[in-house]
């Protein structure tokens, strides 16, 4: 390896693994080109912070020294960049956009000790979880009134619009604001899909953690 980075690029393999994309691969024999590319894909490079070679480098929440780098961790990690766009992003583009379903999964698994909590999110994010609107939308005779009086239990109103739901709500956004004035003002969007990535950025995970048990706890 040595050899071969020194003759195509002049530089050692600590320079070529701290900047992957700085250099150009082709020149390389198959075997070691191959082993930059991956680490390309694994959005590898040098944390100053760290003092270490890190996989998800430019993801704060994730950023893994090489010391810790499992082939599942690097797996999951591929699996988390590589997402395809479920059926709901259709389903909800009239109201919400483009969202950002790479980022909405990956928050989930920031304390995957709860697996109720990810499984109920899951379903909220995906819109297939049973509410009044979609039970009666499938043809089932069930009152589509919410427990407070709204004429809808819908996914919108019962974790965002709902009395219950704005009370929580509330109090954890005036959490997050105690913890940095930055931190996102929490929207409908952030009740069914969390944080986008540049959000993610500036938000604790442990915030988007309560946002995820809240939910849990409101259905």
């Amino acid at each position: 390896m040595s050899f071969w980075f020194q003759s195509s690029f002049a530089a050692t393999p600590f320079d070529v693994f701290s900047a992957p994309y700085s250099f150009r691969v082709a020149e390389l024999p198959p075997f070691y080109k191959s082993l930059v590319v991956a680490w390309r894909e694994l959005d590898g490079a040098f944390s100053a912070s760290k003092s270490s070679f890190v996989f998800g480098a430019t993801d704060p929440h994730f950023c893994v020294p090489v010391a810790s780098m499992t082939t599942k961790s690097c797996y999951l990690y591929l699996l988390s960049e590589r997402v395809t766009d479920p059926h709901c992003v259709v389903k909800f583009a009239p109201s919400f956009g483009s969202l950002y379903w790479p980022t909405t999964w990956r928050s989930l698994s920031f304390f995957d000790l709860d697996r109720k909590v990810i499984d109920l999110n899951w379903k909220v994010a995906h819109g297939v979880l049973y509410t009044a609107e979609r039970l009666f939308s499938c043809g089932l005779p069930v009152p589509l009134s919410c427990f407070c009086g709204a004429p809808v239990e819908s996914l919108t109103h019962l974790f965002f619009a709902c009395p219950l739901a704005q009370s929580v709500l509330s109090w954890l956004q005036s959490l997050m604001f105690s913890f940095n004035p930055i931190c996102p003002v929490l929207l409908v969007r952030h009740s069914l899909f969390g944080f986008d990535s540049a959000e993610v950025r500036v938000t604790p995970r442990i915030f988007v953690y309560i946002l995820n048990v809240s939910k849990f706890f409101i259905w």
